[in-house]
């Protein structure tokens, strides 16, 4: 697969990602680490299959910028920075981490996204619905749209 190819997929899931606030969220956050119920119930079984890193998310609007570029629209990014700056407690210029793992039976796994302030990312997110309850060992549960995370910063 070549190098454009790449940033297309990334930029095409990048603007999939921004047109839905909270996965824009869950995408961009430093120190903090959101895991899937499945991956918790898992615990010590579950084996790492893929660890994949992004690059962080100025750098993804770059490529998107690219992207548009050679669609005719080389500011195509500025679409979607209102929707990042929103998100105050982001760090903007640290990758972004994911974990696939999997028991043998069901995947689950971990992304861990940079932050600069946990507690301010948290409270800016009740403006797009979502809900937030502590739960046991510092873990935090998280609710939009009907679906459930777990954070815990690190």
């Amino acid at each position: 697969m070549s190098i454009h190819k790449i940033r297309f997929a990334a930029a095409k899931y990048l603007r999939m990602t921004l047109v839905a606030p909270i996965a824009l969220a869950v995408a961009l956050t430093v120190g903090a680490v959101i895991t899937c119920p499945a991956a918790q119930a898992q615990g010590s079984k579950a084996k790492p299959i893929a660890i994949i890193t992004l690059n962080s998310v100025n750098n993804l609007l770059e490529d998107v910028n690219f992207i548009g570029s050679l669609a005719g629209q080389p500011r195509m990014a500025d679409q979607v920075r209102p929707f990042v700056g929103m998100l105050q407690g982001l760090d903007n210029d640290q990758p972004i981490g994911l974990i696939v793992q999997s028991d043998g039976v069901s995947p689950g796994g971990a992304i861990c996204v940079p932050v600069t302030d946990f507690k301010m990312l948290l409270g800016g997110l009740q403006m797009f619905g979502i809900t937030q309850e502590d739960g046991p060992d510092g873990t935090i549960k998280i609710g939009a749209q009907g679906q459930t995370l777990f954070a815990k910063e690190a």
